[in-house]
């Protein structure tokens, strides 16, 4: 009578054990890598819980941009499919909690993302009123009347879109195509600097242009553009993606030329000069120091392209830099949805960062 007993008693052991598997959340390896980084971050602020179609967020590339002005608890949510994109604004109310305040939706031919099909950047706002995100375009696909988005938040109207042409805001630009975008961070709290690489023609046939810059509802923001001279640029690129650094004069290129990226250093007295590695810039920097993803990892090079320091990304997603305190600070964050409790349509988003002075705690 008892060896009935005797093996079921196995059994019963492993029924809780087999009980929690199915309770616990499948494994993602995109966020447990997220994970093994985030735990050496600083969290600024977790959102949520928010509510929304989980397809309409997967639909593409998704991520998460703290605004620069209402606090890092507020921001966009952007999501990148190949042929539009859509912007959220996420908001926080006292009493109703966080909530999707803002919904806006734009065609864009983004079916590669090796070529630059669009920059976004978060904008400072001078008034410290709103929260603003410019989207730009390159000038020869695109209509020129859609060349240039920025979207405003305002409380009790939400997202307004302002749609312009890039001439309308590059009255330092005399003739040529635009090939590359960028934004780079300033230690004001009113502005941050443009900066744009244009091709002309002719030999040599490039020059940049850099102006402080913030967010303006109208195409006459006023701009005072520095200017380089004329330099070329090795293959001849018609888009990429654009850095520089105003103060240090550094410029950088990433190109993609079928298989990889072709980076490229430059300044005012050097031509540009190849890189030692083929994946595509992410960011320049305060320090010169280039960051890189490379797959589910970053790596952060030397201005010349040695490698410093790598670690695990998966869905952590670099936002940008900027200061905090007067400290250059880099700004991370993660969307995750409540698999635990099957809620398919709730997610997450936490916000991190890390003084850009201690990346080599990450390696």
């Amino acid at each position: 009578m008892k060896r009935p007993a005797m093996k079921l008693l196995p059994a019963l052991l492993l029924l809780p054990v087999m009980l929690a598997a199915c309770l616990l959340p499948p494994f993602e390896r995109g966020l447990s890598l997220a994970q093994a980084t985030a735990r050496k971050l600083k969290l600024e602020t977790r959102i949520g819980p928010l509510y929304r179609w989980r397809g309409d967020l997967e639909r593409g590339r998704s991520y998460f941009l703290p605004g620069k002005t209402r606090g890092l608890n507020r921001g966009f949510l952007v999501v990148f499919g190949a042929f539009d994109g859509r912007v959220f604004y996420i908001d926080y109310d006292t009493l109703a909690g966080y909530r999707i305040a803002g919904d806006q939706y734009f065609q864009i031919e983004n079916s590669n993302e090796n070529f630059f099909n669009y920059g976004v950047y978060v904008l400072k706002y001078p008034s410290g009123v709103d929260d603003a995100l410019l989207l730009v375009r390159p000038t020869s696909p695109i209509p020129a009347s859609e060349q240039r988005l920025e979207f405003q938040y305002v409380a009790g109207t939400g997202l307004v879109p302002y749609p312009y042409d890039l001439s309308a805001f590059t009255s330092g630009i005399t003739s040529g195509q635009v090939v590359g975008v960028g934004l780079f961070t300033d230690t004001l709290a009113t502005t941050d600097f443009l900066t744009i690489l244009v091709n002309e023609g002719g030999t040599p046939n490039y020059y940049d242009r850099v102006s402080a810059f913030a967010f303006a509802p109208s195409p006459g923001y006023p701009l005072s553009w520095t200017g380089s001279s004329a330099f070329s640029i090795p293959g001849d690129p018609t888009q990429g993606f654009y850095f520089r650094n105003p103060s240090s004069g550094l410029r950088f290129l990433s190109v993609w030329n079928g298989s990889g990226y072709a980076n490229y250093r430059w300044d005012n007295t050097l031509p540009p000069a190849a890189l030692p590695f083929d994946s595509r810039i992410e960011a320049l920097l305060s320090t010169d120091e280039l960051f890189v993803v490379d797959g589910e990892r970053a790596v952060v090079y030397s201005p010349s392209g040695a490698r410093k320091y790598r670690f695990p990304l998966g869905d952590l997603h670099f936002a940008y830099e900027t200061y905090i305190g007067g400290v250059p600070t880099l700004l991370f964050s993660l969307i995750y949805w409540d698999q635990v409790g099957g809620d398919e349509e709730e997610f997450h988003i936490n916000v991190y960062s890390l003084p850009t002075a201690r990346l080599s705690t990450l390696d």
